[in-house]
């Protein structure tokens, strides 16, 4: 007996949902791996002499997405992207200081990047 055209309709709807959601998978994961490399390539010591950008990872959240942070020195992440104001020995403030934007850039990248990466491999997988 031959299939209905709404179960082909059905089965079809299916493939393609299956091949998107491993191809995002796949996508996000290489993107995000890469952005961690980049952002693992910048060389800062904090005060104690521990090294900042060793803490970078990527971690896999449910459906198959991907969340990238600092696990060893999360508290400077914010510190050093956006500056703070500075505190003497006395208390004193009124010196700032300077941003250091590291993590913005790699966020821009990832942006265009994991976009171009999701309809690429989609292309692929379903010529």
């Amino acid at each position: 007996m031959a299939k209905s055209l709404v179960a082909e309709i059905n089965e079809a709807l299916d493939d393609f949902y299956q091949l998107v959601r491993d191809e995002f998978e796949g996508a996000t994961q290489e993107v995000g791996e890469e952005a961690v490399r980049q952002l693992k390539s910048i060389q800062w010591k904090t005060k104690t002499g521990k090294n900042y950008s060793r803490g970078w990872r990527l971690k896999k959240e449910r459906w198959g997405s991907y969340i990238i942070h600092n696990s060893t020195n999360y508290q400077l992440t914010h510190l050093l992207e956006n500056g703070h104001i500075v505190v003497n020995a006395k208390g004193n403030t009124g010196k700032r200081a300077q941003a250091h934007k590291h993590i913005e850039p790699v966020y821009e990248w990832v942006q265009g990047e994991i976009e171009r990466e999701i309809r690429q491999r989609i292309e692929r997988g379903n010529g």
